[in-house]
């Protein structure tokens, strides 16, 4: 427990003016993660000029990910994320289904919605969506790229793409330039 080791007890004291607690813990740890930052990728290089940082099929990958593949109508450049939350039609068929953001806002268009996830460093983030149920990121582009499954609130812009192996490989060498290569320096613990 934080509170039991006296060096964070003062840090806390001289931050928050109290003792660590369930709230300004939290604020600690936000406070934190806000200074891990995942801009230092090899397409982030190739964006700031450096044609060399990646290769042709990550480049047309890109141009997938922007044109045909439509993946940038969820994930945004350069957070890659549009912040918002969208149904992919993964609870689809399910006994019983996850209600996603359903369970907050209790709004139908939301049964099973969940926020779109940054694409940054995704090459090394799986398993992935939100219930961790799809192990590899190839099989997650191909899950999305074919429309998903059938679920009445799914989003309208998760229709089948239509793409070729090649055309997925783009994508996989364009989502692995995503990737940020920042080396991080655990802090000392008391």
């Amino acid at each position: 427990m934080i509170a039991a080791v006296p060096a964070y007890q003062a840090e806390f004291q001289a931050v928050f003016g109290a003792a660590p607690n369930a709230e300004n813990t939290a604020q600690a740890l936000a406070a934190f993660l806000r200074t891990l930052n995942s801009g230092e990728s090899s397409w982030d290089r190739y964006t700031a000029g450096d044609r060399t940082a990646v290769s042709a099929d990550a480049v047309a990958g890109y141009e997938l990910f922007i044109g045909k593949a439509g993946c940038a109508g969820c994930h945004k450049p350069p957070l890659f994320s549009d912040a918002q939350f969208h149904n992919v039609g993964l609870e689809a068929g399910k006994a019983n289904p996850d209600p996603g953001r359903f369970a907050v806002t209790r709004d139908v268009k939301d049964l099973s919605a969940f926020k779109t996830p940054s694409l940054r460093s995704v090459a090394i983030s799986g398993p992935y969506f939100h219930d961790g149920s799809v192990a590899s990121l190839d099989a997650a582009v191909r899950y999305m790229a074919s429309g998903g499954k059938a679920d009445p609130n799914k989003s309208g812009l998760l229709v089948d793409r239509k793409l070729a192996d090649r055309e997925i490989a783009q994508l996989l060498a364009f989502l692995d330039t995503l990737t940020s290569h920042e080396r991080f320096d655990p802090p000392r613990l008391p």
